[in-house]
Order: C-alpha cells, then sequence, then structure tokens
C-alpha cells in the first residue's frame, strides 16, 4: 500500500517536475524508499534498524547487533571486536571444510599440503577479496584492495587522520597524502611520492628524521585549502595555489556544485538514500567531502566520518559504535535513521535538549554555564522526547523553545547519570556534567525551533 502511495505522488510531482524524487518513511520515521525516474530503490529497515535493499528483506543476511554477514554480493567477516575484517565473492562466515576422504590411502595420509593451506588461507584476504586491519584503539589501520594494493592510515591522539598511504603491489611507486586540521575540520591536503617520506633513525643517540618532510608545491597538484561556513563542518570553497573554487552545499551540508572563478561548473553531484553519488559530473575527487563530516577515501569506497569508517554501499558503518549498548540502539552499526533530515559527523552518539531562547544564545556565546546550582544539564536520547520535554517545560516567554541535536563525547556520554526509560514520564535521558560539556569538545549537528502548546 505505502509504495502504491509514493507511486501515486511519484506521478503526481512528475506533472510538475520533469524528474521529481519521491521519499517515503516508515511508522518509525525511518527513510525507507525512494522513487527517481520511475526506479524504486528500497533502504528497508526492520525491528532493529537492520537495512535491506529489498521490499521483502530477503537480499541480506545479519547477525548479533547489527553485523552484516552477507548480501547479494558479498560475504563478510568479523573479528571478536565487531571489526570488519573481510569481504569476499567466497563464502568466508565459516572456516572451510573439505569433503572427508573416501578411500584408505586419503584416511591414512590425511589433507594434501594443498588442501592443508586452503583450510588455512580460507578467511585470509585472496586475490578479489577486500582485507581490513584495526588499531588497538579501535581505527582503521589499512584496507588491501582486491588487486592487492595497501592503503594505511595514520592518526593524531585526537582521532585525526593525518596521512593516508597508498602501496601499489609489485613495488609500483606508491604515494602519500597528509592532512592538517584546524580543530575538528580538515584545513589543508597534500601529496607526494612515498619515497621521499623522511625516516626516523637513530643518531648519536637520539631519534631524528633524515631530512625534513618534502613541502607542497604550488600551483595545480600542491597544497589544497579547504574553507567552511562559520562554525560548520560544511565546506564552501577550495584553494589550490592562485585558483579559486566556490561550494555549494546543499540543505544539510552537503556538497552538490562547484565553480570556479569564472562561474563555470567544474563538478556536480547528487546523493541517493545511502550517500553514494548519483549524476556525478567532473573529477570524483575534486570535492571529496560527502555526507556532513565524512570524507571518501575512493582507494576504499568508504568514507572517513573521523572515529568510524562509514559504507556507502551497505549503508552502515564498518565497525560498532564504540559506546555499545549505552547508546540506546540494538544496531551497533546504524547511521542516522534519516538522511535526509540528520547527520553524524563524528560517527558518535546523538543526543537532544530541549533549551529556551535564552539558553540557546547563551551557550552559543558563552559555552555551557552551571547557573544557579545546575550543575548538569539533560539530554534526551531521541529528538522526539526533547520535543516532548520541551513542550513540557514550557521553555522561554515568547512561547517558543529551541531542540538542539549534539554530537556527545564517548567518554561523557557513556559516564554520564541515566535516568529510567520513562524519565518525568517521557523517555530516557542523561545527565551530563557542565565541566565536562565544556572541557570536551561537544558539536551542535541541528537546530530546530518549536512553539510551546496552547491548552
Amino acid at each position: 500500500m505505502k509504495l502504491l502511495i509514493s507511486i501515486l505522488s511519484y506521478l503526481c510531482c512528475y506533472v510538475l517536475s520533469a524528474n521529481p524524487t519521491v521519499f517515503n518513511y516508515d511508522e518509525f520515521g525511518s527513510l525507507a524508499l525512494e522513487i527517481v525516474k520511475f526506479d524504486v530503490f528500497y533502504k528497508t529497515p526492520d525491528a532493529v534498524g537492520n537495512l535491506y535493499k529489498s521490499r521483502d528483506q530477503d537480499d541480506r543476511k545479519y547477525g548479533k547487533g547489527g553485523k552484516l554477514i552477507k548480501d547479494d554480493k558479498y560475504f563478510y567477516h568479523n573479528d571478536e571486536e565487531g571489526n570488519l575484517i573481510l569481504k569476499s565473492t567466497r563464502n568466508i562466515t565459516k572456516p572451510l571444510e573439505l569433503p572427508k576422504a573416501t578411500n584408505f590411502i586419503d584416511r591414512l595420509f590425511g589433507h594434501t599440503e594443498e588442501q592443508k593451506d586452503q583450510i588455512a588461507n580460507h578467511q585470509n584476504w585472496q586475490q578479489g577479496d577486500t582485507a581490513y586491519t584495526w588499531l588497538a584503539n579501535g581505527m582503521l589501520e589499512s584496507v588491501q584492495n582486491p588487486n592487492g594494493e595497501l592503503i594505511r592510515f595514520e592518526y593524531d591522539a585526537l582521532g585525526r587522520r593525518t596521512a593516508k598511504l597508498i602501496i601499489p603491489p609489485l613495488g609500483a611507486r606508491g604515494l602519500i597524502y597528509r592532512y592538517f586540521w584546524d580543530g575538528n575540520v580538515l584545513l589543508h591536503e597534500w601529496h607526494y611520492n612515498l619515497k621521499e617520506r623522511p625516516k626516523l633513525v637513530i643518531q648519536n643517540g637520539d631519534l631524528v628524521y633524515t631530512h625534513p618532510e618534502p613541502t607542497p608545491p604550488l600551483g595545480a597538484g600542491g597544497l589544497v585549502t579547504w574553507v567552511y561556513e562559520e562554525g560548520s563542518f560544511a565546506p564552501c570553497a577550495k584553494i589550490v595555489g592562485e585558483e579559486k573554487y566556490s561550494i555549494i552545499n546543499d540543505y544539510i551540508g552537503r556538497p552538490i556544485q562547484c565553480y570556479d572563478e569564472s562561474g563555470n561548473i567544474v563538478w556536480e553531484t547528487d546523493y541517493d538514500i545511502y550517500g553514494q553519488l548519483r549524476n556525478l559530473k567532473g573529477d570524483r575527487n575534486f570535492v571529496p567531502f560527502r555526507q556532513l563530516g565524512q570524507y571518501e577515501d575512493v582507494e576504499t569506497g568508504l568514507y572517513y566520518n573521523r572515529f568510524r569508517y562509514y559504507s556507502p554501499e551497505s549503508g552502515m558503518y564498518i565497525s560498532q559504535d564504540p559506546i555499545g549498548l549505552a547508546g540506546n540502539n540494538p544496531n551497533f552499526y546504524a547511521y542516522v535513521h534519516d538522511s535526509n533530515n540528520w547527520v553524524d559527523v563524528f560517527g558518535l552518539m546523538e543526543l537532544f535538549r530541549s533549551m529556551s531562547r535564552e539558553e540557546f544564545f547563551d551557550i552559543k556565546n558563552n559555552g555551557w554555564d552551571g547557573k544557579g546550582n545546575m550543575y548538569s544539564k539533560w539530554f534526551a536520547e531521541s529528538y522526539d522526547d526533547a520535543v516532548k520535554w520541551g513542550h513540557t517545560m514550557g521553555h522561554g516567554t515568547d512561547s517558543k523553545f529551541y531542540v538542539v541535536g549534539f554530537e556527545i563525547d564517548d567518554d561523557i556520554a557513556k559516564n554520564a547519570f541515566i535516568a529510567g526509560d520513562k524519565h518525568d514520564g517521557i523517555g530516557r535521558a542523561r545527565a551530563i556534567d557542565v565541566d565536562d560539556l565544556n572541557k570536551k569538545a561537544t558539536s551542535v549537528i541541528s537546530i530546530n525551533s518549536q512553539r510551546v502548546k496552547c491548552n
């Protein structure tokens, strides 16, 4: 019935526009369907948030906690921490079992050396597979592509990626991409031949580098500088040498167009419901930013999301939420439930707070303040509950209040005091100390205003 309604809506829109896009949502407000040029694309969630690309939810198989095991193209194998470590067209979900020997000689001597190698390497990388390795802190360390190319990543102490190393097979020339940050946004990037990278050696008992790191050349192919909308993760300009480009974003901060100084369009795209590029014009890498807070690595097909990596192919992260069940989501790999209206700039926990106009501008100008005896602030775990609290509290004298979505640091969210499932008769909430909110980064991801209901 919902599909029929969506198709009828599309036909009505088609009368008004040549290429309309129609979306449909399930009863929980999750984005579930998209119709483009009479093609239907499914993003059907089940009861615990597992996504399917079919109406009947029969194209994928999931394990506990939302772990993807199989889809219509690949099998997936995860380590004990829930991190994806191998993707293959072979069935790698369990150890290889060869047929039992049927004659006396084979039973006497057992498997041949070749068969033993097959068993031992079944769940390891082979030509055509994609393998992933992880650091002890849960950050992605490397990806080995189906052709054998190795991509390695390096990070600073804050989880910001500082380098991407491209190491081709058979000793071909490699590249290193270097990244320089301004707080939580990428400011500069450049690349050079991997062989030119300085090495750390011991000299007279001290650790020193063999030579200074190569500086980026000016002009094309040199230093890239990114400019952002004030106080935002949305890029608005790209500077390469003397060349300047303007970036146009959609309503939730995704880049959709890029223009040179003469007003010529040099890059353009739109997005499907999984965040993949559609109708791309220009070099894919020219603007690498995708959904807000995400940076695409074309070498891996993944979007770097600061603390995790998102797969636009599956519509989910390839590692678990580091706070696990504390995130109040039974699916540890889930992205936002509605990518048309919500973003996840860090891959961390989203919390929501309703507040008066006065509190909103006070936080914006002065940071978190424990006025009176309010040494902690309450946050709802869902947007809808925050709206209910706003109506209940009657914030503000102008009958208007704000509901603000925040990305909260994992350590803060995990250690916060958690109220019951029906705090104030509404829903789950967390009390977070003002000192923690000021000491550790909390990023605004959405702002919506509401009117207080009048009885």
